[in-house]
């Protein structure tokens, strides 16, 4: 018992020795496992054969095996801070494959970039293309010249930009470009010309679909006009004329026919002759005057053909005017022959007594009729002549004739 206890006591003073003053390397695990599978000692050194050295051999266990677990339990604390000496080299050949790896992208990622971006990446050396949409020409040259860039010119036709314009350029605005590069710059040369096409006898919608196909609009505004020559609903007239040169993009103003013009044919019976021959002409018509006997007025309008309906323009109408030659008979009945002549010069009559003829006389049985004008041509109401004959019939007092 003492010799063992000896022995305990020597082997809790060794182990803090070894640990302390010689601090063993630690053990890789692979190591580790290597040493515990170790092959067995020499049996002839066992200490079971060995008695002197049983007390020493025992001794050697424990501070071995103390040492052993101090080993393994440091080994399984720093397993995570130390590689084994075996997966070192493959470990750094791991990292040196990433590296290069990470570094090839980036270096084909910068390439691609630079290869396919529609832009240069900015460097001193590098310019912004300004935008010179609708500056003139002589500015936009001047200012791409100040860049230190190469200028083109092509010429085009446009709609929407003036003359001697920017319209655009290629690159276009913004891009980035070298330092020493060619611009293209296409200067609008204005609108492009076209020839009128003839639209007379076209409707409205023929009339814009033939515009449209050679770049041009319909005035929305269409005028009408009448036309004895031009059918109803057709073009008769436009502007500009047809073959005329004109802008793309112009407007041709179209003047479509209602047929031929009507006027109403005025009311001018009763005036005088100057002042309807005004009205009518006014109208367009051509009146042709015919004077004729009459009882009216010297000078007055006693019919028109169409009064009060539509005529054509520049119709002729047919007027006669009064020569005022006529007057109308008065009623002489029952009036001796002096009262008769008097009442016909009241009338207007211009003759003399003597152009007052007795007719043949009528049959009376009346005595107090006698003498008194029983009939008269022309009869009352009648027009005559103002220098006119004037029959009259006396009554004659005829005793048979009493009682018929």
């Amino acid at each position: 018992v003492g010799a063992g206890a000896a022995a305990d006591a020597t082997e809790t003073t060794v182990v803090p020795a070894v640990s302390e003053e010689f601090p063993p390397r630690p053990t890789p695990p692979m190591q580790s496992r290597r040493a515990a599978h170790a092959a067995p000692a020499d049996p002839r050194m066992s200490p079971s054969r060995n008695p002197q050295g049983r007390a020493a051999g025992q001794h050697s266990a424990h501070a071995a095996q103390a040492g052993q677990v101090q080993r393994h339990r440091r080994a399984e604390l720093d397993a995570d801070d130390y590689d084994s000496y075996e997966d070192r080299p493959r470990k750094g050949l791991r990292i040196a494959l990433i590296v290069v790896a990470v570094l090839s992208l980036g270096v084909a990622a910068a390439f691609a970039y630079q290869y396919f971006s529609p832009t240069i990446l900015p460097t001193k050396n590098n310019v912004t293309v300004p935008d010179l949409r609708n500056q003139t020409k002589e500015d936009a040259l001047a200012a791409l010249e100040k860049l230190g860039l190469k200028t083109e010119v092509v010429n085009d036709a446009s709609a929407d930009v003036q003359e001697d314009h920017v319209v655009g350029t290629d690159p276009t605005a913004n891009s980035t470009v070298k330092s020493g590069s060619t611009i293209t710059v296409t200067v609008s040369s204005g609108r492009e010309n076209t020839s009128v096409p003839d639209l007379s006898g076209k409707t409205t919608a023929e009339a814009s679909a033939i515009l449209k196909k050679k770049g041009l609009d319909l005035d929305p505004v269409v005028r009408e006009g009448s036309s004895p020559k031009v059918e109803r609903g057709k073009i008769m007239e436009q502007n500009p004329s047809a073959g005329t040169q004109v802008s793309k993009g112009s407007k041709v103003t179209i003047t479509v026919s209602t047929g031929e013009a009507t006027t109403r044919v005025p009311v001018v019976t009763g005036m005088q002759w100057s002042q309807a021959e005004g009205n009518l002409t006014s109208l367009g018509f051509e009146p042709v005057v015919e004077f004729v006997d009459g009882s009216e007025p010297d000078g007055t309008v006693i019919s028109v053909d169409g009064e009060g309906t539509q005529m054509p323009a520049k119709s002729k109408i047919n007027v006669k005017v009064s020569n005022g030659s006529l007057i109308q008979t008065p009623n002489l009945t029952n009036m001796t022959v002096d009262a008769a002549y008097s009442a016909l010069q009241a009338a207007g009559w211009k003759g003399n007594r003597s152009q007052i003829v007795l007719g043949d006389p009528v049959k009376t049985g009346a005595l107090v009729n006698g003498g008194r004008i029983a009939q008269q041509t022309p009869a009352a109401g009648s027009p005559v002549r103002k220098d006119g004959t004037v029959t009259v019939q006396l009554w004659e007092f005829d005793i048979t004739a009493i009682g018929r």
